[in-house]
């Protein structure tokens, strides 16, 4: 996938392009498995390949404070709108080529290869265009998630919630997403929460 590629991004669609690297690296380098890390949406991405093609690779994964649809707050329209809102600004921040400052102090945190790379393409107006693919398919997604959850497999699950709030993450929404975070990991036989 492409940063230029605004296309929707569905869940299923990028699920089966790390299944799809999973098995390219798997012939490649013949590693025992692999343990898959996502944070926010990127959770729910490994839940999805968790359940998909290349699930026998896995051996384990990491959710940091993952998009969870046991999350009622996540449907709210509120929640939905500053979504949208934040995308807008954000949009506008990538264009003036400002967006970087909003994220000043986590830079800072980085090592130095990662904040280049985050600096030249985490910011640009085409990774926004990215971000704003993938937010036009999420709600449908997190409805679909709800609907039909993937099978929770047996192997080490942890979840990991964040402690701090944000303007898109109040503390209501904060205690509801914690709240499903410690059911999501309670729903894998080896789960376990943070």
């Amino acid at each position: 996938l492409s940063l230029h590629d605004a296309l929707p991004i569905w869940l299923d669609r990028v699920a089966e392009d790390l299944a799809d690297l999973l098995e390219w690296l798997a012939r490649r380098f013949e590693p025992a498995g692999f343990v898959l890390v996502g944070h926010s949406w990127g959770g729910s991405i490994v839940r999805a390949a968790l359940a998909g093609t290349a699930a026998h690779r896995i051996l384990g994964a990491i959710l940091i404070d993952p998009s969870d649809e046991g999350c009622d707050e996540m449907f709210a329209p509120a929640v939905r709108r500053a979504d949208r809102l934040g995308q807008f600004g954000s949009s506008l921040l990538a264009r003036a080529g400002l967006l970087h400052l909003c994220y000043r102090n986590m830079l800072l945190l980085m090592p130095a290869d990662a904040r280049a790379d985050m600096r030249a393409e985490g910011f640009t107006p085409a990774a926004m265009r990215t971000r704003g693919a993938e937010l036009a398919t999420l709600s449908a997604d997190l409805f679909a998630l709800r609907s039909a959850p993937p099978p929770a497999p047996d192997i080490p699950v942890t979840v990991i919630s964040g402690a701090q709030t944000s303007a898109r993450m109040g503390a209501r929404v904060r205690a509801a997403a914690t709240a499903s975070h410690r059911a999501r990991a309670q729903s894998f036989p080896r789960g376990r929460y943070v």
